[in-house]
């Protein structure tokens, strides 16, 4: 086998860990009244989500050593969600716990191309956040989720201070304007949608020397029409949607792009082949039903890489 350069990596922030998924025909009903279907056609089905935990799931699913953190419930063993991880390569040991139920999410895809994301907030934000954060040893990456509070600054500090690389995944427009500053300048990477990037200036040179010091790239994602990247110096690429089997539900897509990119670098890969793995995840991703439900092996991963694109050395050989 290929020789793999495996780097431990950490996924910091899930504002709810639990999720409610369903279709209605439009985001604007007639009369203010919306009907919704149940994804599964059972009304209270419950998906295992948030944002940093589905990162996490696909990267310990890919092969890479993953930690969770971030604050949780006290219904994490409860509701199997701990065991879950652990079983994907996972270590929740990591995750804050209080005596708090999780949130929960209200996740509904309309007919006409819109979503409307309802969210109940439990732990992770009624409580907070941790006085002292420990990043675990030889974490090689740490992407920074939601909420983007004190506490994930002092991760990402402590990242940035021992050489560790700091991913910021999206919707960091969300954070205070003292915290979004923060993790802005300990920013070495971001991905996030193209509403996302314009609220944040990411396309402005001035705003991003400025409040971006240490950026090395950004990912901008946008669905169907694919992923860009641009790097400080300008270069860029563009990479398709890896080909999907059917799109069930969209849920967790972009998290699986940057799970998939971030365990592609912990990997050893380029980052144009980072991405494409990104990619590549997340057309598994969506055709199932929650975010995590049909997350690929690294086997699974690469035979569908390699129906698109050259295999990359530190993928050959992988056993099926």
């Amino acid at each position: 086998m290929a020789t793999q350069r495996r780097v431990k990596v950490a996924a910091l922030g899930s504002v709810t860990l639990f999720d409610h998924l369903f279709w209605l025909p439009t985001l604007t009903p007639d009369f203010g009244t919306a009907f919704v279907a149940p994804l599964e056609g059972r009304a209270g089905t419950v998906h295992f989500g948030g944002q940093g935990l589905n990162q996490a799931v696909v990267m310990g699913r890919l092969g890479v050593r993953t930690y969770a953190l971030g604050v949780v419930g006290d219904d994490l063993e409860s509701s199997g969600y701990a065991a879950h991880l652990t079983a994907r390569g996972v270590d929740p040991s990591t995750l804050v716990r209080v005596p708090e139920p999780s949130g929960h999410s209200f996740i509904m895809h309309a007919e006409d191309g819109g979503t409307l994301l309802v969210v109940e907030e439990g732990a992770a934000t009624r409580t907070p956040p941790p006085q002292t954060a420990t990043l675990p040893p030889d974490v090689g990456y740490v992407v920074v989720n939601m909420p983007f509070d004190s506490y994930a600054v002092a991760v990402a500090r402590q990242a940035a201070a021992r050489g560790s690389q700091v991913v910021v995944a999206g919707q960091l427009g969300t954070a205070s304007e003292v915290d979004r500053r923060q993790l802005a300048a300990l920013t070495d990477w971001i991905c996030c949608n193209r509403s996302e990037a314009d609220s944040l200036g990411l396309d402005d040179p001035a705003r991003l020397a400025s409040e971006f010091p240490r950026l090395r790239g950004k990912w901008i994602t946008a669905g169907a029409a694919g992923i860009d990247f641009t790097d400080a110096a300008g270069s860029t690429f563009h990479v398709d949607p890896a080909p999907a089997s059917e799109v069930v539900d969209p849920t967790g897509a972009g998290d699986a792009v940057v799970g998939g990119l971030v365990a592609g670098l912990a990997l050893g890969l380029d980052l144009e082949d980072a991405t494409r793995l990104g990619a590549v995840v997340a057309s598994f991703v969506i055709a199932a039903v929650g975010a995590q439900s049909n997350s690929p092996t690294l086997a699974q991963a690469v035979k569908r890489f390699s129906a698109t694109w050259p295999l990359p050395a530190a993928l050959e050989e992988v056993p099926a």
